[in-house]
Parts: structure tokens; C-alpha cells; sequence
């Protein structure tokens, strides 16, 4: 079950974090960030349409939780910080009907030095 979904700027690095609270089905709660570009895209979109992150998040989480969900999760590889770990992380968003409504990654392009 989808609790709710994060979009904010990280607060260390500025850059948009990308979050995902849920339930698996034996009743553990996970909050693990979004890496799927797909994902990231579609968030920067709507942010492009002037809309507030927060009013985003709300409206995704509502979106989920309407939706059959499926998601893909893998592992982080370590990094400079911590080299010694992995993470879990989302790779994939999939939901039945389609929040994309059809469009995929290609159909949502960034403005010039805007990231994701």
C-alpha cells in the first residue's frame, strides 16, 4: 500500500529527491528513493507547469493509491560516503491503468539545464 510520496530538494546537496513510502504486503514500511528517470521526468514536467512540489507529492500519492502498483526495486551501489553499502532503491514505477496515460520517458523533455 502506497503511504505517500516525497519530492523536495535534498537539503544537503539542492538537487530534487525523489521518494516513495509504502507497506509490502507482510506489513513492512519502506521509504526508499525513486531513481527511475521515467519517474523524474514526469515530476519535473509538471514542476515546469509552475505547480508546487508539495501540491505534486499529494497528487501522485493520491494517483498511487488508486492504482494497482508494481514497483522494481534494486540496489544502490556504495559511493564515496559509504563504500561499503547498498541500498535498496526504486527503479521502476508501473501502475495499472497508466499514471503516464500512455506517454513514456521520451515524451517529457527537460529544459536546458534543469535536472531532474
Amino acid at each position: 500500500m502506497i503511504t505517500k510520496v516525497g519530492y523536495e530538494p535534498d537539503p544537503r546537496t539542492g538537487m530534487w529527491d525523489y521518494r516513495l513510502t509504502f507497506t509490502d504486503p507482510r506489513g513492512d514500511t519502506y521509504r526508499l528513493k525513486i531513481t527511475d528517470l521515467t519517474w523524474q521526468y514526469y515530476c519535473q514536467s509538471l514542476r515546469n507547469e509552475k505547480r508546487d512540489p508539495a501540491k505534486i507529492a499529494l497528487e501522485l500519492t493520491t494517483i498511487l493509491q488508486k492504482r494497482d502498483v508494481f514497483l522494481r526495486i534494486g540496489l544502490a551501489r556504495g559511493w564515496k560516503e559509504y563504500p561499503d553499502r547498498c541500498y535498496l532503491q526504486i527503479t521502476g514505477i508501473y501502475t495499472f491503468p497508466d499514471y503516464l496515460n500512455g506517454k513514456t520517458f521520451a515524451d517529457f523533455q527537460l529544459k536546458q539545464g534543469v535536472s531532474p
